[in-house]
């Protein structure tokens, strides 16, 4: 679904997939929240939520939520965007 580079202040950076679960874990946080939206306007601190669950459930991060968004950049990355990688080109109609 997603792919992220988690690049924290004080260790090695490490990539992270995040899985239908996250998503699904994350959709119960909160009323409005879904995949749908995320894809189409997701927030940095939705991205950020996301990935805090991906990395726990991975056993790569072990501290609070707020640590991970104090301590921890995020290149995001998507299918769209590896699609777009392969063929930059747009379609013409």
């Amino acid at each position: 679904m997603y792919e992220f580079r988690v690049i924290p202040d004080h260790a090695d950076p490490f990539d992270l997939t995040v899985s239908s679960r996250d998503v699904l874990l994350w959709e119960r946080t909160g009323k409005g929240k879904y995949a749908a939206k995320l894809a189409e306007n997701g927030s940095y601190a939705d991205f950020y939520a996301i990935a805090y669950i991906a990395a726990r459930r991975q056993g790569l991060w072990d501290g609070s939520r707020d640590e991970f968004e104090q301590q921890c950049d995020l290149e995001i990355s998507d299918d769209e965007d590896e699609e777009a990688a392969v063929n930059p080109t747009p379609e013409v109609a």
